[in-house]
């Protein structure tokens, strides 16, 4: 990506419901007059600065944060808080930024900064970044001109920081190869009958341990993921087949047909014959639960 930075004006006022962008862009520096007193800057949003290589320095209050590669600093504006280049630094710093306003994403900022604090660590290959580069971008092409399809895509890149600081600390990182293994062969065997220590000795784990870090890498249990599947198979098959309900649910993992009833209705809504009855009401073949 080239060096550049890009500021909008709105030539008429957004409704308040839209975000709205208000620069975006990415700079190297190594000059230490580089330095911002968020209370002296003129207008309001939010911040957010990720370090692609060099570190700069964030001063919040009496606390001075290093912003290092991988690492990047959300504020607000106007704020107490100045951000700048340390003039002992060895090399540049170069970034990528964005400022934003509108009711929801000052929301998220607070919600973000009594949660994780001004300064947070990101990999460059995560959905916050890969998205921040991807507006870059198109902000560099000038694809940027409508203000709805810009809003929709702040709050694209802004859900990723809420789904952020829902996950769990393990989640943000790569799910080890011995537990996602597991995860595909019940995707893919949810007719067999699975148990618990079946899916351990997989992750050559104890049972214990499985179930504990399977829901901190996939945010739901062992079971309730088998359930999910078998339950979507069901739908398609549901959508897709003439086969009796009670054959699809042998098909899909269930031995005993009111259980599969009880299940299907707890995740879907509604009942597996209603379901299939559905069909023209509501198009889609193939139902994924999230």
């Amino acid at each position: 990506m080239v060096l550049g930075s890009y500021g909008y004006r709105y030539l008429e006022a957004p409704r308040a419901e839209l975000l709205r962008l208000m620069s975006i862009g990415r700079d190297s520096i190594a000059e230490p007059e580089y330095f911002w007193d968020g209370m002296k800057r003129e207008g309001d949003g939010v911040i957010f600065q990720y370090t692609l290589s060099g570190e700069g320095r964030l001063a919040v209050g009496n606390q001075t944060y290093r912003v290092a590669k991988g690492q990047a600093f959300l504020v607000t504006v106007p704020g107490r808080h100045r951000y700048y280049y340390e003039s002992s630094a060895a090399e540049a710093w170069e970034f990528l930024w964005i400022r934003l306003s509108g009711a929801q994403v000052s929301a998220v900022w607070e919600e973000w900064l009594g949660a994780e604090g001004p300064v947070a660590d990101f990999r460059s290959d995560s959905e916050t970044i890969v998205k921040l580069a991807a507006l870059y971008e198109d902000a560099a092409a000038g694809a940027f001109q409508d203000m709805w399809e810009v809003s929709v895509r702040l709050y694209d890149w802004l859900l990723t920081l809420l789904r952020r600081m829902v996950e769990s600390p393990i989640t943000r990182n790569a799910i080890p190869e011995s537990f996602s293994r597991t995860a595909v062969w019940m995707e893919t065997h949810y007719s067999q009958d699975i148990s618990l220590d079946q899916l351990a000795e997989m992750a050559n784990v104890t049972k214990h341990h499985y179930c504990r870090k399977f829901q901190d890498y996939y945010r739901t249990t062992p079971i309730h993921y088998l359930r999910r599947k078998r339950v979507e198979a069901a739908a398609f098959l549901l959508r897709q087949s003439c086969l009796p309900i009670g054959e699809i649910a042998g098909q899909c993992g269930f031995t005993d047909l009111g259980y599969f009833g009880k299940v299907f209705r707890q995740l879907v809504g509604t009942s597996p014959s209603n379901y299939r009855l559905s069909r023209m009401a509501e198009p889609g073949d193939n139902l994924k639960l999230l």
